[in-house]
Parts: structure tokens; sequence; C-alpha cells
């Protein structure tokens, strides 16, 4: 079973003291190059409309930074050709971009496979390693890049290529330290949106890690994908030695060719018959529950090969002379009330028992965990109002004249927390299941910052009006740790209504944000002040000022592109790449 954890506040890096930011007049110096081809934009076609496709299309990020080094930059222009900007934070120019690798001279407009045309994707570039480049082209192919020494700007080769029969795009990758002296290894992640079937109505991720291996005689595929589905995704990444980290609305992963997924079932993950995942899932309500096993490993099941026996305090089910669940169960039942049912063509058996009291049970069958309990939102919904009293919105700081801590009036609509439920899970190598997941719920999403080496991406989320950033355990199997606070962001970054892209530097100095044309805005951490400065309404003295900075560009220049490093802000629109010495 998955290990679950709360994310912790360090309360040491909030600042109760914090006054607001000052509006800065002093130019920044600032210095461009114009493209010399127009970048490769792929939009969202008509029949592709939903909110995860806003955040593959729209949202995506044109100007590339690796893990390995901050000053090199890339970016894609059209038929696939990459270019390499490489600046030293000391210097106070921008050097020309150089055309590094060439895919194509003539990319279509629409790719047909099967007698199907397939949605393309914007290309995606990730570094797994200080040598080597993963480009996926939109149009269902990836190739493994020979670059050298990124620095000197060489020519790339292709080391290795893939094809499949979709578009999709590349999260991120990695390589992976190996025994062997001699290979190579790197895990690959890939996703892609397909609309659901049946009954229920939508499109879902599905996500795909791939590990290839390059030995004496080559590339090849060490194991077969794990592919698994996720809706809503927000954050994906890789981190050594060998782990997943997946953000989305989904803590149980399904198949991604689950068809009882696509028609809105419970969430079968897990077929007696051997595949991974729970032996069963059980859905609890107030007065009975519903426990249900996948048959699909059965094959010619009939009726009279179920067995299900009910007693008061136990309970045993078993499918053509195989147990599959067995023992005393947590509390006791009414067995003249409890009945089986088989359903989806004999695939799928459910059993109803009905409670004899009206309490919670914490697990099925005592002391066994290959179950999974999964919660009805009506049910989360009563409990949660039944802890209201837990809560109060009444002032603790002395006040005694009863006034609500919160006046509704003043909220506005940025303050509004998203309803949707965020898990971000740590999946293992060769499983499809957590290891350990971490809820989210109720910390609105703001960004992700590029991974830097070998460790994850890191994430920031707003907890209250402040914008928090996590750095995720890839080594143990513990929460998201708070490294840094930048103050007011989760308000501010809800105010700007035109926003499209936010990033900070390693550093975590300064957070930027991008609209989606002409303005940038840049929010500085607090810098100590040699000089006597006082707020002017409380005349209370000043030690730290936030400063506040905006960078405008011609007007009507869409930004495609933004990166942050520790010593410079760089924007990329459609015809220039332009430095900020931060």
């Amino acid at each position: 079973m998955e290990k679950w954890m709360d994310l912790k506040i360090n309360r040491q890096l909030l600042d109760s003291d914090f006054e607001g930011y000052r509006l800065s007049l002093d130019k920044i110096a600032g210095y461009n190059i114009p493209l010399r081809e127009e970048l490769l934009i792929v939009n969202i076609p008509s029949h592709q409309y939903s909110l995860q496709h806003v955040k593959l299309f729209a949202s995506h990020n044109h100007l590339i930074q690796e893990r390995w080094n901050s000053n090199i930059l890339y970016f894609i222009s059209k038929d696939v050709k990459v270019y390499s900007v490489c600046n030293l934070p000391e210097e106070n120019s921008l050097k020309g971009a150089a055309n590094v690798f060439s895919l194509c001279d003539n990319l279509p407009s629409s790719i047909t496979r099967e007698g199907v045309e397939i949605d393309l994707y914007n290309p995606t570039l990730t570094f797994p390693s200080e040598s080597l480049a993963v480009l996926c082209d939109g149009c269902g192919s990836f190739y493994i890049l020979e670059t050298g020494d990124r620095n000197l700007q060489q020519t790339w080769s292709v080391l290795h290529s893939e094809t499949k029969e979709y578009g999709f795009s590349i999260y991120d990758s990695l390589g992976i330290e190996s025994n062997e002296d001699s290979e190579k290894r790197i895990a690959l992640v890939t996703g892609h949106i397909v609309e659901n079937e049946g009954e229920k109505k939508g499109f879902r991720t599905v996500i795909t890690r791939i590990l290839l291996v390059c030995g004496s005689e080559g590339w090849w595929r060490e194991e077969s994908s794990e592919e698994f589905t996720a809706y809503n995704v927000e954050y994906v990444s890789l981190g050594a030695p060998d782990s997943l980290f997946v953000a989305s609305q989904t803590y149980s992963f399904f198949p991604a060719a689950d068809d009882n997924l696509a028609s809105g079932d419970v969430s079968l993950k897990q077929s007696p018959g051997g595949d991974s995942g729970p032996a069963y899932v059980w859905l609890q309500a107030d007065e009975d529950i519903t426990v249900t096993f996948n048959l699909q490993g059965f094959q010619n099941l009939d009726k009279k090969e179920v067995n299900v026996i009910f007693s008061r305090n136990s309970i045993a089910v078993s499918v053509q002379g195989r147990q599959l669940l067995c023992g005393d169960l947590f509390s006791p039942i009414t067995a003249s009330e409890c009945t089986w049912t088989l359903a989806d063509g004999n695939r799928r058996l459910e059993v109803y028992l009905t409670k004899s009291a009206g309490d919670w049970w914490s697990e099925l069958v005592s002391g066994d965990s290959r179950g999974e309990m999964i919660t009805d939102s009506d049910v989360a919904d009563r409990i949660h109002e039944n802890l209201s009293y837990l809560t109060t919105d009444t002032m603790e700081n002395g006040d005694q004249s009863g006034r609500s801590a919160v006046n509704g009036q003043d909220l506005e609509e940025c303050d509004l927390v998203e309803g949707d439920s965020t898990f971000l899970c740590k999946i293992p190598a060769n499983s499809k299941r957590p290891s350990c997941v971490t809820n989210m719920t109720g910390y609105s999403w703001l960004f992700n910052r590029p991974p830097v080496l070998n460790l994850p991406a890191q994430l920031c989320t707003r907890h209250d009006v402040d914008g928090i950033v996590w750095s995720p355990s890839a080594g143990t199997d513990d929460p998201p740790t708070h490294t840094a606070t930048h103050n007011a962001l989760g308000y501010i970054q809800a105010s700007k209504q035109n926003r499209r892209f936010i990033s900070c530097p390693e550093s975590q100095s300064y957070v930027a944000i991008a609209d989606s044309e002409k303005h940038v805005y840049i929010y500085r951490q607090p810098q100590t002040i040699g000089t006597d400065m006082r707020n002017r309404k409380t005349g209370k003295s000043l030690a730290h000022v936030s400063m506040q900075q905006v960078i405008s560009l011609d007007s009507g220049d869409t930004i495609y592109g933004l990166a942050a490093t520790n010593n410079a802000l760089y924007i990329l629109t459609c015809n220039k790449l332009h430095k900020y010495k931060v």
C-alpha cells in the first residue's frame, strides 16, 4: 500500500512582517538578437478543447533550459531546427544563436498513419545527461542525440530513433547509473491526450515511461513500456535514482487501455489473474460497502463457479476454486442483506455488504492490505461537514468581540481555491502504483521550475497569499520539502489575468511573471537597506524592502518563452530573443 503524506509548511520561511513590493523605476539593462527563422508553434486544433490541451499547447514554453547548464538555452524553429544560445553570466550581450541540429527541410502540416490523421504536438527537447539529448518532433517520433560538449555548440548526431502511431510530447528524460561501464541507460517519460469513450465524456492523459539501454549492439528497450492514465496533469518529472513524480487529480493509476476507465466505472486497476495493483477495491458509504474484483484473468467464467460466503463477522470469496478474499471483517454486517453479482460480461464481480452499525471502516478485512479503499465524493463532503466543529471563524488573539476572522466581502475572485483534488505521486520503476502520495488539495498550482542536475523539478503552489516552492524527495519516501517562499505571489499571479508564464531562478532571488504579450513583471526577494526607511501609515522602521520591476517589450510582441537564471532573465518572442540583467 502507498504511504500517504501531507505538505508541511516551514514557518521560518514565511514573512509575517511583509509590507508589500515597492515599484522601482530603475531601468534594467537589456539586449536582444533577431531570430533567423520563425518558431515552430503548433496551435490547439478545434477538436482538442480541454484544460489538458491548454496546458500542453497554450502554456508550452518554447524557450528551453537544460538540467546541466542553466546558461545554455534552446529554441526550435520551423522544420524542427534546434538553435543553441550559449552565454556566460558576466557577459553584457547576447551571442548569436547556432543551429546545432536539423531534422527535416519541409515538415508537413498534417500526418496520416494507418489511414488516420494523428494529433500534432509542439516539439520538446530534454537533456538526460551532459552529452545526450532527446528530441521529440511532436509528430510521433523521438530521437536520441549525441551532443558532445554543448558549450562548443557543435552539430548533434542521431544515435537512435523510434516512431509511434500517434503524436506525443516528452515530459522529461534522465540518465540512469548502470553497473555495466559499457552501457548507457535513459529513462524517458512521454505524454499524449486521448478522448474518453463510452459514457464518460472528456479527455485523459496517457503517460508512458520508457527505459532505453545502449550497449555494444546499439540501443534497445530493456523492458516493455509502462502506460497509465491520469487526469488534469500538473507536473511530471524524473529524479535519481529512478523515480517518476506525477501530480494530477489521480492517485490510483489506470492502465492506458482500460475500458472500465473510459466508461466511467469504479477504479478497476488489477485483475486477480496476474496484473499488478490491488487485489480489489472497495467503496464505502454510510450504511453499506461495495467490493469490486476484476475477473479479466479468468477464462470462460460461469456464475456457478463463483462462491461468496457471508457471516456476521467474516467473508470468503472464491472464483473457479481460487480464493480472492477471506478473513474477519472490520465490523459486523447483516449477512441476510448482503449479496453479489457479476457485471460487464462476467469480467467484474461486485459484492455488496450491509453494515450492522453506521460506523466508518478503516479497512475491509483485518490485516489484509491487498485492497484499496476509494471514497465517494458525497460521503467525503459529509465527513468534512461533521468535522467542521473542529475549526472556528472567530478571532483567537484576545479579541472577544466575536467578529469573523475573514470578511467575505473582502474576498476577491483570485482568493478562491480550485475545488478539484490534486495528488503528487512518486512511482517506482516497473510499477503503476505509487510508493507514496502527497495530498496537495487546497494548494493552487502556480508553476513548475525546470529540473537541475539529477534532481526532480521544483514546483510552486499557493499557500494563503504566498507562493511556496517545494522540492520533491527522490531518494526517500518523504513529502516534498518547503525550500523557499515568494511573498504574496499567490495573490499577485491570480490578479494577472493575461499571465502566460511564471519562472524563478535556482537561487530563488526573484520570480518573473510574463503576460501573453509585451509585459514581464519581476518581484524580488527582500533586500537589506542601508538607509532609514519607514512605513508611511504606521511609522514602523523597515529593515528590508522588496522591489518590483516591469519590462516592456515592443507593442504586439507575443511572448512564447521565458527562462530565469541567477543573473539574467530571457524572453522569447516571435522574432527576437531578449536578455535582461537581473
